[in-house]
């Protein structure tokens, strides 16, 4: 019954922006006003903009970032084609930028190696600064061959660091920025998410190698405007952030939110024991210099209750909330007979450190399937209501091309969901009143990688574009960022 349900909304989603899509493009026809969460038919090509043609034609690429700038408008997105970072500027209606190095985009470096032992750049986040310019984070995996360094910098394919560079309207390199005459600043880190500051430095959460032999453990650094490592923040963190009684080499996952204040909030979940596997969850409270905040929990630290300590649990997204307090999506995996189940649970907290018994139950919610199982970015609404983007659990009876698969969600059904603030599903957004959109449009599918709101509330997600259907392994996807309608100002 519940497939037959999600295949009605899914046809009738199909329906609605097929419509829509006739009435844009410049057609005589009046173009149909699309409803909260539907794709907006004049962004891009029927809601998604992708870049095509050379040198994107035939190779595989994927957006990992996108946000909106809240002046102009402008889409500012990142992530890799190849081997090579992309750097893009989409004008608000999903057009390629041609006043950004003329063309929309930038790649790094502009050679596309395809060599088996080549390094690999993504863009990890971009963020604009006051002055015009924009600072670029990028994932650099560098491949080992053999020796002791290989073992040193983590491990046996290689390592990951952090690379950060700044560039010009035009798109060019500001060759001041970082290590001198490079424009580049790097840091021994392999980056899980990285923040900005208002003074223009950058924190950035990762796993950095701990001695000998590659083991890593969970590091907060920072880059202070000019592109330097600033070395008392990051004695500081290294000092402050692990969790006592846990074991910081066994940490499954990890997020971090600024609030307004400065002050950083940083969740770190750890695996307990060994089979079945446990986790717990810690969240550390640091002073804007990156010492612990006393105030915070227990001495700067607040551990969730063991409704949390079943299964292996990762921090998906962590939000600082407008009370003060925070919530935590966390996802949660099961092993189950030889296939890995997926379900995503929230825990919502006051400002000083305890679970909001005042929300949710006793601050708690889950676990659920609601919207997606399979959880891959979450972003908050100005109203306290929250989105969620990822893929669903596979059915009790799947089609056969699901039916063995050992992780259990389906990848070949990306969706957007949207939940109240005190839980549920808000049944306001998306087609007939489902609480969520399928991200498929005119047989393309938007596998989402990150989620923004922009000035206008329009929900941009940045991702991955591919043909509709079974998803294959080895096909090529294109950079893309689709925009779905928000709630009007009516609404809000």
């Amino acid at each position: 019954m519940a497939s037959l349900r999600i295949a009605i909304v899914i046809s009738a989603f199909a329906s609605v922006t097929m419509l829509a899509g006739c009435g844009g493009g410049g057609s005589d026809s009046p173009e149909i006003v699309p409803k909260t969460g539907e794709f907006v038919p004049s962004f891009g090509s029927n809601g998604i903009a992708a870049l095509d043609g050379s040198p994107f034609a035939g190779a595989t690429a994927s957006a990992q970032f996108a946000a909106a700038d809240g002046a102009s408008g402008v889409i500012r997105a990142t992530g890799y084609l190849k081997s090579s970072s992309v750097r893009a500027r989409l004008l608000p209606d999903g057009r390629p930028d041609a006043g950004f190095a003329g063309m929309g985009f930038v790649l790094h470096p502009a050679d596309l190696a395809s060599l088996p032992f080549s390094t690999q750049r993504s863009g990890l986040a971009v963020f604009a600064r006051p002055d015009g310019t924009e600072l670029l984070v990028e994932s650099v995996f560098l491949p080992c061959m053999t020796g002791p360094t290989c073992g040193l910098l983590g491990g046996l394919g290689g390592s990951t660091t952090t690379a950060a560079r700044l560039v010009d309207a035009t798109g060019a390199t500001v060759p001041g920025y970082g290590n001198p005459g490079t424009g580049e600043a790097q840091l021994i880190i392999e980056p899980i998410q990285a923040l900005s500051e208002p003074s223009g430095a950058i924190l950035v959460l990762g796993r950095a190698v701990a001695g000998i032999g590659g083991v890593r453990r969970n590091s907060l650094q920072r880059l202070a405007p000019q592109g330097l490592r600033d070395d008392g923040f990051a004695a500081s963190t290294a000092a402050s952030l692990d969790c006592p009684g846990l074991d910081p080499l066994r940490s499954t996952g990890a997020a971090m939110a600024r609030r307004a204040d400065g002050k950083i909030l940083v969740a770190q979940s750890y695996a307990m024991g060994t089979a079945p596997a446990n986790s717990t969850t810690c969240l550390t409270r640091l002073m804007p210099d990156g010492t612990i905040d006393a105030t915070f929990g227990a001495g700067g630290r607040f551990t969730l209750p063991w409704d949390f300590q079943f299964d292996t649990m990762s921090p998906v997204a962590l939000l600082a909330l407008p009370n003060g307090g925070s919530a935590l999506f966390l996802q949660k995996r099961r092993e189950l007979n030889g296939n890995f189940h997926y379900h995503y649970m929230i825990a919502t907290m006051t400002a000083e450190g305890a679970m909001d018994a005042g929300r949710f139950d006793r601050g708690i919610t889950g676990p659920t399937d609601l919207h997606v199982a399979k959880l891959e970015s979450v972003a908050l609404q100005a109203d306290g209501k929250f989105l969620v983007a990822g893929f669903p659990s596979i059915p009790e009876n799947p089609p056969p091309y699901l039916a063995e698969r050992t992780h259990r969600y389906d990848n070949s059904q990306p969706r957007i969901g949207r939940l109240l603030p005190a839980g549920g599903a808000d049944l306001s957004f998306g087609p007939l009143g489902s609480g969520y959109t399928p991200l498929l449009s005119f047989g393309q599918r938007l596998s989402p990688r990150h989620l923004s709101i922009g000035p206008d509330r329009g929900i941009f997600v940045a991702g991955s574009l591919g043909a509709a259907g079974p998803v294959n392994d080895n096909e090529i996807t294109k950079f893309a960022v689709g925009k779905l309608m928000g709630d009007s100002a009516a609404g809000q």
